[in-house]
């Protein structure tokens, strides 16, 4: 049947797009110590796509601003509570 869409292209493009994430997440991991700037990089993805779907155009990058200070808000303490912590 024409213009049919196998499953298994779909299924293995979404392996390959877990892995670049992972491989991401890793090296974030390892040159930070921290999965801090990986939560930053999620909430700005989340608000991109999140805006895109709703059909939004100047209103993105306000909401890009917007996750970044609330993430901003709730973390800083968080880290400031943990540098303490560490002898």
């Amino acid at each position: 049947m024409p213009g049919k869409v196998n499953p298994v292209i779909v299924e293995s493009l979404t392996m390959v797009v877990a892995r670049v994430v992972g491989n991401d997440a890793t090296v974030g991991f390892a040159q930070t110590g921290s999965l801090l700037p990986c939560i930053a990089l999620h909430s700005l993805n989340n608000s991109l796509a999140f805006g895109v779907t709703q059909g939004w155009t100047w209103q993105i990058p306000l909401l890009m601003v917007v996750s970044l200070a609330i993430l901003t808000l709730i973390l800083t303490p968080i880290v400031r509570r943990a540098a303490l912590a560490v002898p």
